[in-house]
């Protein structure tokens, strides 16, 4: 079965018809959660809608193979969909056949990263990943402040990775230091979401 985390009606329809398999409509990254944990082995592949939810991917793809289907398609987006995890990304506008495609590809455990687009990716994301080390972030650190910087509290970026607000806030406070903001308060948080977005962490 497919697991398809989506708000756009157009987008259930294409994915519906892009197999002969079950398709299940999640309504939040918490509901999807939900659903593979009652029903364990039962989906085979992830498709998620990231303007909508922004952590689907991150979440999603660290349990199951995961297919973006985006607006974003620039090197910059699609660089960041794979750092998030995603097996495979297509834009919205892809034709029924693309979909049916990548879908059996994934499912089949091909890959499916390639072409130039992906490659000017790639590039981007290497040289995402070399600023971010340099800093000195752990992924642990990178991965709570690129939710920070998306809005999610330290109780909903917990609920999202499974770990308790306190540590959450004790990851993000040490990253916080890592990058030498030394402000309090919403201002260090404000310049830590800058921070993310020109490092392409977010």
């Amino acid at each position: 079965m497919i697991l398809l985390l989506n708000k756009w009606e157009a987008v259930q329809r294409l994915v519906i018809s892009a197999t002969s398999q079950g398709v299940t409509v999640a309504r939040s990254v918490p509901n999807a959660l939900d659903l593979l944990e009652m029903e364990r082995g039962a989906y085979q592949v992830a498709v998620v809608e990231p303007v909508h939810y922004p952590a689907g991917i991150e979440v999603l793809g660290n349990r199951l193979p995961t297919i973006a289907l985006t607006q974003d398609t620039s090197p910059q987006g699609v660089a960041r969909m794979i750092s998030q995890g995603a097996r495979a990304v297509l834009g919205v506008g892809c034709t029924l056949q693309e979909l049916k495609v990548t879908l059996e590809q994934v499912i089949a455990g091909a890959a499916t990263l390639h072409g130039e687009q992906v490659q000017q990716a790639l590039g981007v994301l290497r040289t995402r990943q070399r600023e971010a080390e340099e800093a000195g972030l752990s992924p642990r650190q990178r991965e709570v402040l690129a939710l920070t910087a998306r809005g999610l509290t330290a109780r909903e970026i917990g609920e999202t990775l499974g770990l308790s607000p306190r540590y959450v806030q004790n990851v993000r406070t040490a990253a916080y230091d890592k990058l030498g903001l030394e402000i309090i308060g919403q201002g260090r948080t404000q310049a830590a979401t800058r921070w993310a977005v020109e490092h392409g962490i977010v």
